[in-house]
Formats: C-alpha cells, sequence, structure tokens
C-alpha cells in the first residue's frame, strides 16, 4: 500500500499520523500535568492566605487573653510590661511553695515581618511536685504569655552534698 502512494501522499499520511500522536500524547499527559500545576498553584494560594489569617488570629487571641489578664488582675491596676507580669505571676505562685527563682535575665525581643515577639526564660528551683504546680498554675491561671518551652534539669551542688531539680521555662508573648 505504501509503495502504491505519490510523495504528497506519503507526507499527507505521515503528517496526520503525527498528528493523531500529538493528540494523543495531549490527551494521556500533558493535560494532565497542566491541570494538576494549576490545582498545585491554587493550593499554594490557598496555604499563604491560610497563614496570613494564622499570624492575624495569634496577634487577637494574645490581644485577647492580654485584656482578660488585665481583667483578672487581683489588685487595681494591670501590669502592662511583660516582665513584670511574669515575676509578678512567679512571686504569686511561689510564696507557698517550696520553689525559688533561680536565674531571671534579660527579655529577649524579635522583630519580623508582622509579628514582634518577646521571650522570657527563667530558672525555678525547688522539688518536682512544687516546679509542676507552679508550671500547672502559670499555664491555667490568668494570662502571663504562651509557655513554649519547659526543660527539667539537674545539678550536684558540691557546697551542699546533694542533687538539686531545676525547671527552665520559656514564655513567648507575639503581638
Amino acid at each position: 500500500m505504501w509503495d502504491k502512494l505519490n510523495i504528497k501522499q506519503r507526507f499527507a499520511v505521515l503528517l496526520g499520523g503525527m498528528v493523531g500522536v500529538l493528540w494523543l500524547v495531549w490527551s494521556f499527559s500533558l493535560s494532565n500535568t497542566l491541570d494538576r500545576y494549576q490545582r498545585y498553584q491554587s493550593q499554594q494560594e490557598q496555604i499563604r492566605q491560610y497563614q496570613e489569617m494564622k499570624v492575624q488570629l495569634m496577634t487577637q487571641k494574645n490581644q485577647v487573653e492580654q485584656h482578660l489578664a488585665a481583667l483578672n488582675q487581683p489588685e487595681g491596676e494591670a501590669i502592662s510590661d511583660f516582665q513584670e507580669r511574669i515575676l509578678f505571676r512567679l512571686t504569686q505562685e511561689l510564696e507557698n511553695r517550696k520553689a525559688r527563682i533561680a536565674e531571671f535575665p534579660q527579655l529577649h525581643e524579635e522583630e519580623n515581618k508582622q509579628l514582634h515577639v518577646k521571650t522570657q526564660h527563667f530558672v525555678l528551683e525547688g522539688n518536682y511536685f512544687d516546679l509542676l504546680e507552679v508550671l500547672n498554675q502559670l499555664e491555667n491561671g490568668p494570662y502571663v504569655g504562651s509557655i513554649a518551652s519547659v526543660h527539667f534539669y539537674k545539678k550536684k551542688n558540691k557546697r551542699l552534698k546533694r542533687v538539686q531539680l531545676f525547671m527552665k521555662v520559656y514564655v513567648q508573648e507575639i503581638a
């Protein structure tokens, strides 16, 4: 059959075959790839929007928690400074417990594009149950900040010849 066709007819058959093959390739692979790429782009846009909403909600949540903490403050005036609020709450919680503040270093502040993050860490020393009670009251009592990390460790005090338990707590405020 191929031998009976002239050059123009052979070219037309080959061209028609190539168009058919291109149509098959398009229908089986390329159209699916483009559809998936468009779906990927729309999902990336949704993720970006959700992240922006998350940042806005976190700042609103912190503002509401600060407002609630100001309303729950036992004294007449609310303490506005982050460090002072933490120190006030710690001294309240440690009054009747066998625990003490071992370290209370300076506040660490970091500012990103839209967030202002204040991080305060402190170290408490005492027995395990008292430290857990203080941690529970900091978490569930009036708002002082979000507890980002807690680390328990022990040190041997050679002067007192005993092992002491310490709890390092990181508290953050995101505004």
